[in-house]
């Protein structure tokens, strides 16, 4: 029997955890935000809360699974914290065209480039470029 090797995995994955990092910001929100004051004490006791329920180890499943030769998925993002798992992902709106495009045009249409009606998940960079070039041609 020949070993075959197979395709390494691309898959990241975005952890939620109590770690130093976290602490820091919660102790800079102690002592005063960027505004100087204090947080609100209830808003810190409900960060604290959340904050117990972020163990790390509830990540590392995470991070192990797609590492695993049974693992189905690649080229995945997903989310981890606090015993929960999810897919991240990016999609695109229908936007707005505009061939002479101006910054005056991107602040004009705020309200239209990130309308989700219609939106799509792109399975690929070339089904995104597929749905730009067929957005230019249909709005010359």
């Amino acid at each position: 029997m020949t070993d075959t090797p197979r395709a390494p995995r691309r898959t990241a994955v975005a952890p939620v955890a109590a770690t130093r990092m976290l602490a820091g910001s919660q102790a800079d929100a102690r002592i005063g935000g960027a505004d100087g004051r204090p947080a609100d004490p209830a808003a810190l006791e409900m960060m604290n809360t959340l904050t117990r329920s972020l163990d790390p180890a509830l990540v590392s499943p995470v991070v192990a699974f797609p590492a695993h030769e049974d693992c189905p998925v690649s080229g995945e993002v997903y989310t981890a914290g606090a015993g929960q798992v999810a897919r991240f992902f990016v999609g695109r709106t229908r936007g707005y065209h505009n061939p002479a495009l101006t910054a005056e045009d991107v602040r004009g249409h705020l309200d239209r480039i990130p309308d989700e009606t219609d939106s799509f998940v792109p399975a690929d960079p070339g089904v995104e470029m597929a749905h730009l070039l067929r957005s230019i041609t249909h709005h010359p």
